[in-house]
């Protein structure tokens, strides 16, 4: 696993020190890799607006390219498991045991390998394969760290259940049994399923309001929820044809927020569907945030409000209503993996405290 190669970090003059010796040792470890067949992953950051490494800056690049099966996953924090489906992709591929090699040594790197440790998989992490920039001396502390010094802490810290190793030459690559996924269906998004529209559609037709038996407790109709206040409740959307595709609801059962809504009501609605898209887009890869509402007069009438995360990178012909549409499939997430993308959307909003 391979984390935020990327141009901004080893090329030009923002690059971290002897780069040049970095991508050596990691291209031994991707040439190793690939000669036994193992799964190659890259992490690749997505930097916010203005920094070097912003989505579409020459920056951002990933400076290795990717074979053709190789994953690339699009990452917005420094955790590359966080909002992503990194965990999905090397549980669906039976992996236990990881090298891992890339930037910033105490940044990106050691959250991202942390994190795999707290998941129960063992790291294998070459001491010659990352790398870091010099830290500054700032007023109240004189003296600046140097890169290799802060790189080395960075090891040391993630304590004794690392496998550190001298270099890249001493990790040893398995072959995987089953051939790699295509690069495209893990920038972000986990894999997607077929989906029984005909039995969907006889529950929303015949069954009880799903907001309402949400409301109630139905077991049948358990939700993730991502936000809750007097008047109004927001979830993931399940099915999910996106990635943090949530709902927004009015507690009360209205149909028409024309007629059965006052203007105030309306735009206190609105303001809960504009706090949870930001925390949406501050979870996961967001090129583009739709945000409209559906349902039907037949079947799921209790209005709602769809905030809905278009990933970055989607072909033009596939935005849209066909990103919505469950007839395209729907994303395969694990009820763990979804609370967990529940609890982060739910801490974003919390922290945006408006």
């Amino acid at each position: 696993m391979l984390v935020d190669v990327q141009n901004a970090f080893v090329t030009g003059a923002d690059a971290v020190p002897d780069a040049a010796d970095l991508l050596a040792a990691v291209g031994l470890m991707l040439t190793q890799a690939r000669r036994a067949g193992s799964l190659v992953i890259q992490l690749q950051n997505d930097g916010r607006p203005g920094t070097p490494d912003e989505p579409g800056q020459p920056g951002w690049a990933l400076h290795l390219a990717p074979a053709e099966h190789e994953a690339v996953i699009r990452k917005a924090h420094d955790d590359g498991f966080r909002g992503t489906a990194l965990a999905e992709l090397l549980a669906e591929r039976g992996v236990a045991r990881i090298a891992v090699a890339g930037l910033m040594s105490e940044m990106c790197l050691a959250a991202t390998a942390r994190s795999a440790l707290d998941r129960g998989l063992g790291v294998v992490l070459p001491h010659d394969a990352h790398a870091t920039c010099d830290i500054p001396a700032v007023p109240w502390y004189g003296q600046g760290v140097p890169a290799t010094i802060a790189a080395r802490v960075a090891e040391w810290s993630l304590g004794d259940e690392i496998e550190l190793v001298a270099s890249a030459h001493s990790v040893e690559f398995t072959q995987l049994e089953q051939p790699q996924r295509p690069a495209h269906a893990d920038r972000g998004e986990p894999r997607k399923v077929s989906f029984d529209l005909p039995g969907y559609a006889r529950r929303s037709r015949e069954g009880p309001c799903f907001v309402c038996a949400i409301l109630a407790g139905h077991p049948d109709y358990s939700r993730h929820l991502v936000y809750e206040d007097d008047d109004t409740i927001a979830f993931l959307a399940d099915p999910g044809t996106l990635l943090g595709y949530c709902l927004v609801a009015p507690k009360r059962h209205v149909e028409s927020w024309v007629n059965d809504l006052t203007e105030a009501e309306y735009l206190a609605l609105q303001a809960v569907v504009h706090r949870v898209a930001r925390a949406v887009e501050a979870t996961v890869p967001t090129e583009r945030m739709y945000s409209l509402c559906l349902g039907s007069q037949q079947g799921n009438a209790h209005l709602h409000w769809h905030v809905a995360p278009l990933p970055p990178d989607v072909p033009y012909e596939r935005q849209q209503f066909q990103a919505l549409m469950a007839e395209n499939g729907v994303l395969d997430l694990a009820d763990a993996s979804r609370e967990a993308l529940a609890r982060e959307i739910r801490s974003h909003i919390e922290r945006d405290g408006r």
